[in-house]
Parts: structure tokens; sequence; C-alpha cells
């Protein structure tokens, strides 16, 4: 009996219901005003932090998530299909992304800039019929982390909102608001805080920095639907 097709399985796989997206985004403080004032040098930063993602090799882990970089923010996906319990693996995302999010707050800062807000949320992914299937093989090994090729919507629309909302609309700065799995659209915020380079490198700490994270609760901000 003949085979299946790897680029038929992965159709079949990709069009199952009931996947979900895990997203964090990192958007950047103060540089929209910073593009107005100093465009040349804004641009030429932009340039170079687009290139965080890459940073993501050493982070363990990095490897299962998708990443794109947008005007002034980073968006940070892992897909769960839909077998996996994401509430086993949120907190190890959280974790992970604190820790990130914390590694470029520091950079930023100690540069004198204004620092990041950072935001975790889950969500329903929208089924692909045909992912990436008639993208030529080079393009196709180029863009294998960018997210925008899968259906992670709702957890990215979530982050988007958050950003939008900003500090009048409670996601204050400085802080890494993430999602509650018992009450969804809630997000807890800690403040981001420096993570040395031996537990951010550590997979198994990851859920430890969130245990520490969620014992220094310092706000809570609802989400309307």
């Amino acid at each position: 009996m003949a085979s299946i097709p790897d680029d038929f399985k992965e159709i079949l796989d990709r069009n199952r219901q009931g996947y979900k997206s895990m997203c964090a985004s990192i958007d950047l403080l103060g540089m929209k005003d910073y593009l107005l004032e100093e465009p040349k040098e804004a641009s030429a930063r932009l340039n170079d932090l687009q290139k965080l993602p890459e940073a993501l090799m050493f982070f363990p882990g990095g490897e299962q998530y998708r990443a794109c970089f947008v005007g002034d923010s980073w968006f940070i996906v892992r897909e769960v299909e839909p077998d996996a319990d994401i509430k086993k693996l949120w907190p190890d995302f959280c974790g992970h992304m604190f820790a990130l999010a914390s590694f470029a707050h520091e950079i930023e800062v100690k540069i004198g800039n204004p620092g990041i807000r950072a935001v975790a949320a889950y969500g329903d992914v929208s089924p692909i019929i045909e992912p990436q299937i008639d993208l030529n093989p080079e393009l196709k090994e180029q863009v294998s982390n960018w997210f925008s090729l899968t259906g992670a919507d709702q957890a990215v629309v979530k982050c988007i909102k958050a950003d939008s909302l900003g500090q009048d609309g409670g996601f204050k700065h400085k802080i890494f608001w993430h999602e509650s799995l018992e009450n969804e659209f809630t997000f807890l915020g800690s403040h981001l805080s420096p993570v040395s380079s031996s537990e951010y490198s550590r997979y198994n700490l990851y859920e430890w920095i969130f245990n520490q994270m969620m014992s220094n609760i310092v706000g809570t901000t609802r989400m309307k639907k």
C-alpha cells in the first residue's frame, strides 16, 4: 500500500478542529515618539531590534515558536495541537516569555530608553486548509518561523488589543501581563525584572520563573470581549 505524502498529511492535520495558540507580544515603549524626533537613528535601531526573535535560539524550547517583528513590536507564537493540554504548557510558555521580555527590558533601560510592555494570551486557531502549500521551497525555508502563515488569530488579536488599550486601558508599562487560565480576558501583571542567564537558559526553570512571577502579581486588568 502506498504511503500518504507528507504534504497531504500536513493538510489533514492542520484542518483538524481544536488547535489553540499561545502568543506573547513585546512592545517597545516610546518608539513612536523616537521615530518622530530621530527618524534615522530610530530606523537603524528598529532594524537591529527586529533580530531579537533570532535570540530564541539561546532560550531552550525556542524552536517551537514562530516569531515576527511588526512596527515596534515582536509577536511570538506557539501553536498547541488538539491533543495537547494548554494548561500544562502555559506556565512554561509564560515563564519563557517573561525571561525573554525581561532580558529585552533590561537592555532597553540600560541604553536610556523607557523599556517595554509584554502581554501573553491564548486562544483558538482558525484551521488552515492548505498551509504554505504553494510556496517556493527556498521561500518556505526563509519564512518557516513567520506566525502569519498559521492561523493563530485569537491570541494575536488579544495581544494587539492590549497594546492599543495601553496604560489608559489598564495595561501599565514595564509590566508582563499574562491571561488567566481560569478567567479568560482577565490579565495578571508582574513587574519585569532581570532574569540571570543561568535561569533563562535552562528549560526546566521556566515553570519556576512563572511561579515566581505569580507570587509577585502587582495588578489585574480586564479586557472586554
